[in-house]
C-alpha cells in the first residue's frame, strides 16, 4: 500500500467494501459501474493504485454507500461522503505535483491535467510515463496526438523498445494505437518482443483483449501463447471470472485452450452461491462443446437447490435467443436491470424473447422504493411500446414507494409518467424542492416548467439554484441542463456554468460548447485563456 492518509482511506474504505458487503458487492460490480478493470478497482481499494478520474472513484463510493445502507452496515460518516472523497482527491493532486512521483500517477496526473484542459502538460506527463515503460501512458499520448493533431503519424522515440509489457491491455491500446497511425515498423517491433508471454494473466479481460489484438495484428502465435497461459492459470473457483474467460477465448478462436482449461473441471471447482452465474455458467460449458462439464455443474447445483440449474441442460443452443434470453426471463429484478434487460432483447431483435419476457409480467411484482429506477424502467417501456406493461406498473402506483427525501427519483418518475400521459403531481410543488446540488434534477424540473410554460416558476428555480453553486460531479447530466438553458435562453446562466467546468475536471464537455473547439484546441492555461499552439516536437 502507498504511504499518506489518502491511500489509507482507500484501504479503509475496500476493508468496509470486502468484509462487511462481500457477498453483496464485488470487484466486478463496481468495474461494470465505473467502466474500469476488476484488478484496477481491487487496486484502488487496497491502497496501491493512485485512481485516474475522480469522478469514478465518487462512483466507486455512492456504490458502497448504497449497498452499505441496503444492508444496515454502519460505517463512518465522512469515508462514504463523495464530498470528502473530492477534496481529498484534489488534495492528493495538489501533494503529487510538488514531489517525485512513481510511473503510474504520472498516467493519472496526466488525466487529472487533461481533465482540466492543460493539454500540452498531460501529453509530457504521459511521454515521461511511456518513456519509463508505461505502456497505457504511451497508447493515450498517441491517442491524445493523433485528435490535437490530423497530421500526426509517430512518437520521436522508439517507444515500442522501451514499454513494459506486463499490462495487457495498455499493450493492447498500444498495438491499436500503432495501427491507427500507421506505424507499421514500431508494431512489428513490439510484436517481436513476445507480449504474450509476458502480459500478465490476473486480469482477464485485459488479457483477452490482447489475445484479440494480437490476432488481428498478424501475432497469432503470441496470442496462442497467452491464450494458453491464461487457461492454464485461471482460479476456477468464481464462475464470472470463468464465464468471461470461456467467452473471450471462444471470441478470439482459441478453441485448443478453451478445451485445456476445461480440462481443469472448472465445473467441480465452481462456486455455487450466485444461482444466476451458475446458470450462465452451464449455458457457457454447453456453448463450447463441455456437455459433460455442463452436466456435473447443474448436478451439483440440483443438490445445493438451485432448481433452474436442470432445466439448463434443455435449451435449444442452436437458438441463441433462447441461450440469451434463458438466463434472464426467469430472473427477479429491479427496475433497472429490467429496463436493461428489455433494452438488450429489443436491440438485439429478439422480438419475440422480449414478448415472452414482458408476458411473465416482470413489473408487477419488482420492488419500486428507487424512484430513479422506476422512471427509467417507465421510459423504457414507453420506448417499446409495451403498453400493458405500463399500465400494469401505473396501477401499483409507483409514487407511493418514494422515500420523503428521494427528490431526485422524485423528479425523474414524475418525469416519466408526464411522458405516459399521468400527470399525478404538479412540478411546481418538486422544484421547491430541487436544489443545485443535483444538476439532473434540476434539468428535469425546467422541462416539466417549460412544457406547462411556467416562465416565472423557471426564473425562480433558477434564481435559487444560482449557477456558481450547482454541483459539477455528473458530466451526463451537466451536458443536458446546457443543452436545456440554451433552449430556455438562459445564456448568462449557461455561460456562468460553462466557465466553471475546467477547473472541475469537466474540459471535455467544456470544448463541445460554443466556439470552444477551435479557441480551445490546444488546451488551456491554467487562468483559463487559451494555450498557445505547440506541437508533439516540443514535448522534449
Amino acid at each position: 500500500m502507498h504511504d499518506g492518509e489518502f491511500y489509507a482511506r482507500l484501504a479503509e474504505l475496500g476493508t468496509l467494501k470486502t468484509k462487511q458487503l462481500g457477498k453483496q458487492l464485488s470487484n466486478r460490480a463496481l468495474a461494470d459501474r465505473t467502466g474500469m478493470s476488476p484488478t484496477t478497482i481491487g487496486q484502488w481499494l487496497r491502497g496501491e493504485r493512485f485512481p485516474s478520474n475522480v469522478d469514478k472513484l465518487i462512483t466507486v463510493v455512492r456504490v458502497i454507500a448504497a449497498s452499505a445502507t441496503a444492508n444496515g452496515v454502519a460505517v463512518p460518516e465522512d469515508l462514504l461522503d463523495p464530498d470528502y472523497w473530492r477534496a481529498a482527491y484534489r488534495a492528493e493532486v495538489d501533494r503529487r505535483v510538488g514531489a517525485a512521483v512513481e510511473v503510474s500517477d504520472l498516467s493519472a496526473l496526466a488525466h487529472v491535467a487533461e481533465s482540466r484542459g492543460l493539454l500540452r502538460d498531460a501529453a509530457r506527463l504521459r511521454g515521461q510515463a511511456a518513456a519509463s515503460g508505461d505502456a497505457m501512458a504511451a497508447a493515450e499520448l498517441i491517442n491524445q496526438l493523433r485528435s490535437t493533431f490530423p497530421d500526426f503519424r509517430e512518437l520521436p522515440w522508439p517507444v515500442a523498445d522501451q514499454v513494459a509489457l506486463t499490462d495487457p491491455l495498455g499493450v493492447a491500446n498500444l498495438i491499436d494505437e500503432f495501427k491507427q497511425i500507421g506505424a507499421a515498423r514500431q508494431l512489428s517491433v513490439l510484436l517481436g518482443r513476445e507480449p504474450g508471454a509476458s502480459a500478465e494473466c490476473a486480469d482477464p479481460d485485459g488479457a483477452i483483449t490482447l489475445v484479440e489484438e494480437l490476432r488481428k495484428a498478424g501475432g497469432e502465435a503470441q496470442a496462442s501463447v497467452l491464450a494458453g497461459r491464461l487457461a492454464a492459470s485461471a482460479a476456477l473457483g468464481d464462475p464470472a471470472r470463468v464465464i468471461r474467460l470461456i467467452a473471450g477465448l471462444r471470441g478470439a478462436g482459441a478453441y485448443a485452450q478453451i478445451a485445456a482449461l476445461i480440462a481443469r473441471d472448472p465445473a467441480g471447482h465452481a462456486a455455487l452461491d450466485d444461482p444466476e452465474l451458475v446458470v450462465a455458467l452451464i449455458l457457457e460449458l454447453r456453448m463450447a462443446g463441455a456437455e459433460d462439464q455442463a452436466r456435473v455443474l447443474a448436478a451439483r447445483a440440483e443438490r445445493a437447490g438451485i432448481p433452474r440449474a436442470r432445466a439448463a441442460l434443455s435449451v435449444d443452443l442452436n437458438d441463441h435467443e433462447e441461450a440469451f434470453a434463458f438466463r434472464f426471463i426467469h430472473g427477479s429484478y429491479k427496475p433497472d436491470e429490467a429496463a436493461f434487460m428489455f433494452n438488450v432483447l429489443a436491440s438485439s431483435g429478439w422480438t419475440d424473447k422480449l414478448r415472452r419476457f414482458l408476458a411473465l409480467d416482470p413489473v408487477g411484482t419488482m420492488p419500486l422504493e428507487d424512484g430513479a429506477g422506476v422512471g427509467r424502467l417507465l421510459a423504457t417501456l414507453q420506448a417499446l411500446g409495451a403498453d400493458e406493461q405500463i399500465r400494469v406498473l401505473l396501477a401499483r402506483d409507483p409514487a407511493a414507494y418514494l422515500a420523503p427525501g428521494d427528490v431526485s427519483g422524485a423528479v425523474q418518475l414524475l418525469d416519466a409518467m408526464r411522458q405516459a400521459g399521468v400527470r399525478s403531481q404538479n412540478p411546481q410543488d418538486l422544484a421547491k424542492r430541487v436544489g443545485p446540488d443535483d444538476p439532473r434534477s434540476l434539468a428535469l424540473i425546467l422541462k416539466m416548467l417549460a412544457e406547462d410554460g411556467a416562465g416565472a416558476e423557471i426564473a425562480a428555480v433558477l434564481e435559487r439554484c444560482p449557477a456558481d453553486r450547482v454541483e459539477l460531479r455528473d458530466a451526463e447530466a451537466l451536458s443536458g441542463l446546457l443543452q436545456l438553458l440554451r433552449a430556455l435562453g438562459a445564456e448568462e446562466y449557461g455561460r456562468t456554468l460553462t466557465g466553471r467546468l475546467p477547473a472541475e475536471g469537466h474540459f471535455a464537455l467544456f470544448l463541445v460548447q460554443d466556439d470552444h473547439a477551435a479557441r480551445y484546441r490546444f488546451g488551456r492555461n491554467p487562468d483559463g485563456s487559451p494555450a498557445d499552439p505547440w506541437t508533439w516536437e516540443d514535448l522534449g
